[in-house]
């Protein structure tokens, strides 16, 4: 193993910052997340509150992804999680399917 780490290029000495210096980038990088933070736009988009006169209700499709090359560490079965898909459909092709809550 020595004769490894004698094979290996000899690092440069770090050189030390200056105080001054070192100010000078804090400030730079200061300067630069402000005018960043100005400059970009923020866009957002207002959702409806719930109610009945929306066009679309949520269909909602539960199941199980398995990973079967790998397992789980604390049962030693397959690994897999629970998914639940939401999706818009039109109201008036949603029977009982859609009444449920999302949360």
């Amino acid at each position: 193993m020595p004769a490894l780490l004698n094979s290996l290029p000899a690092q440069k000495a770090r050189k030390k910052l200056s105080p001054y210096k070192l100010l000078a980038m804090a400030a730079f990088a200061l300067l630069l997340v402000i005018l960043i933070a100005i400059s970009s736009q923020v866009h957002s988009l207002l959702v409806p509150r719930p109610d009945d006169k929306h066009t679309h209700k949520s269909a909602v499709a539960e199941f199980a992804l398995v990973d079967k090359a790998r397992k789980d560490p604390w049962d030693g079965g397959d690994r897999k999680i629970m998914v639940s898909l939401f999706m818009p459909v039109p109201a008036g092709s949603c029977g009982g399917d859609c009444e449920r809550n999302y949360m």
